[in-house]
């Protein structure tokens, strides 16, 4: 038996996997039924109530900064879901922004009445996107953010960063 005669035949009993690219598409264009939306809101809401009331942490703060990072990038082409609300989730990010220097300098996470209401409007938005946004759309827009955040910790930041001057 020759080589090639064994690699072909070896290569047909590799099982390898059908691909169907109409379910793909399906699966791609289908929106978040309410029970996963409830699942993913659930950690957005529990973080905003606990700003709102008392025992916000650093952990909370991830949570709001990871899903206004999320709507800042699904307000962007292509998706443009909610892009006439960009300031919302910039004003959301500057108030986290300011909610961690308040942390760092006076070990408080206690927010302010109007603080509270742009971290409330961005994240009603957010939610609004979600129902709206198909899972292909959201999961490029986490892929999207998850190699922005891996380029800036190389030190390869956006057009904005904000620096620590001590």
């Amino acid at each position: 038996m020759n080589t090639a005669h064994r690699a072909a035949s070896r290569a047909k009993r590799i099982p390898r996997p059908m691909y169907n690219p109409i379910a793909l598409a399906m699966a791609g264009c289908r929106t978040f039924t309410a029970d996963q939306l409830e699942m993913l809101m659930k950690p957005n809401v529990e973080a905003v109530r606990v700003l709102q009331f008392g025992g916000f942490d650093a952990s909370h703060w991830r949570v709001l900064a990871d899903a206004f990072s999320i709507a800042e990038v699904l307000a962007q082409p292509p998706v443009n879901l909610a892009n006439d609300h960009k300031d919302k989730f910039e004003e959301a990010q500057l108030v986290l922004y300011a909610l961690s220097e308040q942390s760092r300098y006076r070990g408080t996470w206690t927010a302010r009445a109007e603080q509270l209401q742009a971290v409330k409007d961005a994240m009603e938005i957010f939610e609004i996107q979600l129902e709206n946004v198909a899972q292909g759309e959201f999961e490029r827009a986490v892929e999207k953010l998850k190699r922005r955040m891996q380029e800036a910790m190389r030190g390869n930041g956006g057009p904005v960063q904000l620096v620590h001057v001590a």
